[in-house]
């Protein structure tokens, strides 16, 4: 009897010890997702966090956490490197498209593409081109969207304009920024101004044939005569034309944007979903519209936007964690983006996802993922953002600088910094 208890001693005491090791008694698999805390919204009766408890219900070995996390430069990628740095860090994280090629070159994320076969081809081309690594594929797409323009049809029919044949060009654009300046007690457009405006000018300045780097993403290309020709055009309809509100300058988030257009200070603003998700929230009584971005020489551009799921190249479970990957980014599991308001990636998902099929006003920025471009996918984008095209915005709207001259300082700059 005395050997039975001291047998059954020993094995609770190593049953206790597997458990304190995290190791399951069943054998379980464990892995930690970052999620974005917007997914989360209705915490535990969240979609996501109710597509993946039936994947756990179909695969009974695997144990997934999901743990929301502020988005924010700051508040999410940057912890992520802190954490993955030392060793440590989820094993799946959401991640934006602009993070992922850093994160790569950082060799903080593990390359996906071999496990990913021919699942490749279920996504649009440009979410994969922005998760683009030396060759490698680091992220599977998981969210997308692409820039269209919001407009006021009331406004539209006050300053003479057909509500039903919105702008086209870029020419036709700045016309009509300016009827409705003219027309009206509103202003033709608005645009995050604390940035100088840079993020909507990737748009026209594509549209122009221009491009802020050359094909080696080595060097700059923004200065080139197009590139000039283009930032011209859109300083000045900025500048010259009066066209934008001086509180704009001061707007800085989607939030701003919205209600500027909500209250009609404006007649005209740039959006991606996110603006329509957050129109559906506010009160007005006019009407409005969602148009593709016009087009310029060079045809129609647009900048992408969106996330992907990747995995951290400290996880010891990576099939696992790609498994919830799969799963997350199949046609099972589209209602998460219905419940966000958000598009999957998947090229399918016009014809499977209710919140597309339902709600036709956003098929223009659907449609506008078929020549949306990703920004430059290199591991130093955000410092040639933001340290470089963004503060040479600035001076040449707050110091009077020369578009010339500031897109020469921007090269020089640009070029040194890819140099290092």
């Amino acid at each position: 009897m005395k050997r039975i208890i001291a047998l059954t001693g020993l094995l609770v005491l190593l049953a206790g010890l597997f458990l304190a090791n995290g190791v399951q008694a069943q054998g379980e698999t464990e892995i930690d997702v970052w999620i974005y805390q917007s997914f989360y919204e209705n915490e535990e009766d969240s979609a996501i966090v109710k597509a993946t408890e039936k994947f756990m219900e179909e695969n009974p070995n695997i144990k997934v956490n999901l743990i929301p996390t502020v988005y924010g430069s700051g508040s999410y990628r940057d912890k992520f490197i802190r954490v993955s740095r030392g060793g440590g860090g989820p094993d799946v994280i959401m991640n934006d498209i602009i993070w992922v090629p850093q994160m790569a070159a950082m060799e903080i994320i593990q390359p996906v593409g071999d496990m990913m076969g021919d699942k490749k081809n279920e996504f649009f081309e440009t979410p994969l081109k922005a998760a683009t690594h030396e060759d490698k594929i680091y992220g599977v797409p998981y969210h997308t969207n692409a820039l269209g323009y919001f407009y006021n049809k009331d406004l539209f029919r006050k300053a003479g304009l057909d509500p039903e044949d919105p702008p086209d060009t870029w020419s036709e654009f700045r016309a009509a920024a300016n009827l409705i300046t003219k027309e009206t007690d509103s202003h033709g457009f608005g645009y995050m101004g604390h940035w100088g405006g840079s993020f909507e000018w990737f748009s026209p300045f594509w549209a122009f044939g221009a491009n802020v780097l050359e094909d080696n993403m080595k060097e700059a290309a923004l200065n080139s005569p197009q590139g000039k020709m283009a930032t011209e055009f859109w300083i000045n309809m900025v500048t010259q034309d009066g066209v934008v509100p001086k509180a704009s300058s001061t707007w800085k988030s989607w939030e701003e944007i919205a209600s500027g257009f909500a209250t009609e200070t404006v007649g005209m603003v740039f959006g991606f979903q996110n603006v329509y998700m957050k129109l559906e929230n506010k009160s007005f009584d006019f009407d409005y519209g969602i148009a593709k971005l016009p087009k310029g020489r060079a045809g129609r551009a647009s900048i992408l936007g969106g996330g992907h799921l990747c995995i951290n190249a400290n996880s010891e479970n990576t099939e696992a964690a790609y498994k919830w990957i799969d799963y997350m980014t199949s046609v099972e599991t589209l209602n998460v983006f219905d419940e966000s308001k958000r598009t999957s990636a998947r090229k399918d998902a016009i014809e499977h996802q209710e919140f597309l099929k339902n709600n036709k006003k956003i098929e223009p920025l659907f449609e506008s993922l078929e020549f949306a471009q990703p920004r430059p996918p290199i591991p130093k984008w955000t410092q040639v953002d933001y340290d470089t095209i963004q503060p040479e915005f600035m001076k040449i709207l707050h110091e009077g600088k020369s578009v010339n001259d500031a897109l020469n300082d921007a090269a020089k700059n640009i070029d040194e910094l890819l140099a290092e």
